[in-house]
């Protein structure tokens, strides 16, 4: 089995993000036999729910080779921005950064 992703993010607003990803992977019994070839695609949204836990509400479109959609939604910890993960462990309070209040 192998799989490689990349994904592409962007802040829209002070709470709202975008993003566009791509993958594909193999699978099969080793190494040598792969099989299946598997990519997929998506776009979505994201939605800061907690700013001062990073928590958020993630929608995602995908589709696969075959032109099947899947649809997620999502609550989860965000990955810090480069912004932000500078200080993230030392801001409390009113030292936050204006973005993730």
């Amino acid at each position: 089995m192998y799989v490689a992703q990349a994904e592409w993010r962007t802040q829209l607003a002070a709470r709202w993000g975008a993003t566009a990803f791509v993958g594909i992977g193999q699978v099969g019994p080793d190494f040598g036999s792969l099989e299946d070839r598997l990519p997929a695609a998506g776009v979505g949204v994201r939605y800061l729910v907690a700013p001062g836990h990073r928590v958020n509400l993630s929608a995602d479109l995908a589709w696969n080779e075959d032109g099947e959609t899947s649809f997620y939604l999502r609550v989860g910890e965000a990955p810090p921005t480069p912004a932000s993960s500078a200080g993230a462990n030392s801001t409390r309070g009113s030292e936050r950064p204006a973005s993730a209040r």
